[in-house]
């Protein structure tokens, strides 16, 4: 079930969190809450202390992991992985050192590349752009990913090139190159969809709480959506109107 708190005060927020969450049925079962900034998760924590006394075995995520875990739990090729190897940081350095392996990708690229200054570090800054461009096509952009490995389409324009990267990344990557979130999200999905026709748990969380996020991808919003279906899922929206 999909329960939405709203209030234009984040006092508010956390006041309904601290007495919706007031009984623990199990001390071991970690709270599991999804924050916007870990300084967000702090404050909460210091919330529920006040509010009843204690606060004990609080787990404040960020979208981006609690994602990860799920994809953990419901994909048996995640499993024993620490993190994603799609991750941007980690990305970055591979987009490095495959753009120096493969000269001529693309004219602007070496273009960019020759030019003028510090070599290595026209290198590292561009790699790490590529990355990012990259890691927000894979949350906003999904179908996008999906459509350049199954080439369903023409592409030209920058598009060509970047999609002829991504496709020297999945092959770099050998065994992990499906285990992007594009690919984990559509599994997922699935996966949750064929846990509600059974009628089995496919998750761990009994009740998952989204607190104080602005705004959140499709993507994100989506598998949400699907786990509501089966698990508790709490919203706490601030709705900045002035009258509630």
């Amino acid at each position: 079930m999909l329960n939405l708190f709203q209030s234009n005060q984040m006092s508010e927020l956390a006041r309904a969190f601290c007495a919706r969450n007031a009984v623990f049925d199990d001390p071991f079962e970690p709270l599991t809450v999804v924050v916007q900034s870990f300084g967000l998760g702090q404050w909460l924590k210091l919330q529920l202390s006040d509010y009843h006394g204690i606060s004990s075995n609080v787990d404040c995520i960020l979208p981006a992991t609690f994602l990860w875990k799920l994809y953990q739990t419901l994909i048996p090729e995640t499993e024993l992985l620490a993190e994603s190897p799609y991750d941007r940081n980690r990305l970055t350095w591979r987009i490095m050192r495959l753009l120096k392996s493969n000269p001529g990708l693309s004219s602007e690229i070496d273009t960019y590349l020759t030019g003028a200054g510090d070599k290595d570090l026209r290198l590292l800054q561009l790699a790490a752009e590529l990355a990012l461009l990259f890691d927000e096509y894979l949350m906003y952009r999904p179908g996008w990913i999906l459509d350049w490995q199954n080439k369903r389409r023409e592409l030209t324009g920058h598009e060509a090139w970047q999609a002829d990267l991504w496709q020297i990344i999945q092959n770099d990557l050998k065994g992990n190159q499906g285990l992007h979130r594009a690919a984990l999200h559509e599994r997922a999905l699935r996966s949750l969809t064929q846990g509600q026709q059974d009628q089995q748990p496919t998750t761990a969380w009994k009740r998952i709480s989204i607190f104080g996020l602005s705004t959140l991808p499709p993507l994100q919003l989506q598998t949400f959506e699907a786990l509501a279906e089966s698990t508790e899922v709490d919203i706490y929206f601030l709705n900045p109107c002035a009258h509630y």
